[in-house]
């Protein structure tokens, strides 16, 4: 139910920091990946929480147990155009799940102005 109600205020744009906050601990990881989503815009439309609590939120999603979560971090980072994206991205480079790693080297793509990003991607 928690997944379904959330889904629904991401589709409303009506999810504020209140709300994120709530759902980005929540125990089911599911719950959680949407709450990094719910940080990205969506179809045009800019997200509705503030810059600084998706900020608090992403962080800790590229550092969540569930590789969902962490999945859902990365490509939120990267809708978003966060300044630390490429940093954040370089970083999972090394995730432990192969899907996390191949999108983070994906988004090292748009990175081509930072020398560790090009090494990575040039690298063995």
């Amino acid at each position: 139910m928690r997944r379904l109600a959330l889904e629904a205020l991401i589709s409303a744009t009506a999810v504020d920091d209140g709300v994120l906050s709530a759902v980005a601990h929540d125990p089911d990881a599911q719950v959680r990946r949407l709450a990094m989503r719910a940080t990205a815009p969506s179809g045009g439309t800019p997200s509705s929480v503030s810059p600084d609590a998706a900020q608090t939120v992403l962080t800790a999603g590229v550092r969540d147990t569930s590789p969902a979560v962490r999945l859902e971090a990365l490509r939120s980072r990267r809708a978003r155009g966060d300044a630390d994206a490429c940093a954040i991205a370089l970083a999972a480079v090394g995730d432990r799940d192969t899907h996390v790693a191949l999108l983070a080297l994906d988004g090292l793509g748009a990175c081509g102005s930072m020398p560790d990003a090009v090494a990575a991607l040039d690298g063995p």
